[in-house]
């Protein structure tokens, strides 16, 4: 089970210094936003059912409430940044700025180049500095005003990442984190409308190439995909929890509880409520 990591403070700092990296770290998630940046060392990145490769200077942002860990591809030294930021802080930095809040609503993969890497580390002192500088007057404007200019920032490094992978390969498969920030938008977001259009346009992507790479990597569409995930979280809820149907149709994302049921028997062979009760004999 997951643990509920608390954040006590509007914005945090931490900075680990591993010489030997832990086997393993338990499944946890914020009240608020974690960036995460790795100095030097590789891990595996696990967001939900979502693992991706980081690796030296790669950048990690995750909204509040989605479970993650990390699990080290060895035992060799390592050492990470942690920045923590509460909903309340990151809402009124970005109140002006829908694009880059819509933009951090989501889990984020940043690989980085040596100049990433320069400037991302120029804003990372400067927050430190202004963090431990111990209530200074306005540190909390400055400290903003150096967030929101880092976020710029990792948007537009983001966006570089995306403009060099919408080229579609000529063979071999798409890369892993390109797939891997699909499918993570995808499973936050199952339960709102959803379509491979509204999908290609929050992630900066054309349509075509997502829908291929569905085909080429998973041997289904994107519409199979999330009727999959959509079908699956319902059957979860309709084991675990005592929520009626209906909400579970509408948390799950179905428009109306006939179109899930009808769904659900298309699919599973039986209704939601002979599923339900099947589990609980």
């Amino acid at each position: 089970m997951s643990k509920f990591d608390k954040l006590e403070k509007e914005f945090d700092v931490q900075i680990t210094n591993y010489a030997k990296w832990p086997t393993h770290s338990d499944p946890h998630f914020h009240n608020g936003y974690e960036l995460y940046y790795l100095f030097f060392g590789s891990t595996k990145y696990i967001v939900e059912n979502i693992t991706a490769e980081i690796n030296e200077g790669d950048i990690v942002w995750i909204p509040p409430y989605i479970d993650h860990k990390t699990r080290p591809n060895n035992v060799e030294r390592h050492k990470r940044m942690l920045f923590y930021i509460s909903t309340e802080f990151f809402e009124d930095c970005l109140k002006d700025n829908k694009e880059l809040f819509e933009f951090f609503h989501h889990f984020r993969i940043i690989r980085t180049t040596s100049g990433d890497v320069q400037r991302f580390r120029r804003y990372a002192n400067l927050l430190l500095e202004e963090h431990f500088a111990h209530g200074l007057p306005m540190s909390d404007t400055v400290i903003k005003g150096l967030l929101i200019s880092l976020l710029v920032h990792l948007k537009r490094m983001y966006d570089r990442n995306i403009k060099q992978q919408s080229q579609e390969p000529d063979d071999g498969e798409a890369p892993s984190y390109t797939l891997n920030l699909l499918l993570s938008h995808i499973n936050t977001n199952f339960s709102q409308e959803l379509t491979l259009a509204s999908l290609a346009e929050q992630v900066n992507m054309n349509p075509v190439y997502i829908s291929s790479l569905f085909k080429k990597n998973f041997g289904f569409t994107f519409k199979e995909y999330l009727l999959k995930l959509r079908i699956e979280k319902a059957t979860s809820l309709l084991k675990e929890s005592n929520s009626t149907v209906e909400n579970i149709a509408l948390e799950c994302g179905f428009s109306s509880s006939n179109h899930f049921c009808k769904t659900f028997k298309k699919l599973m062979g039986m209704s939601p409520m002979m599923f339900r009760n099947i589990e609980k004999e």
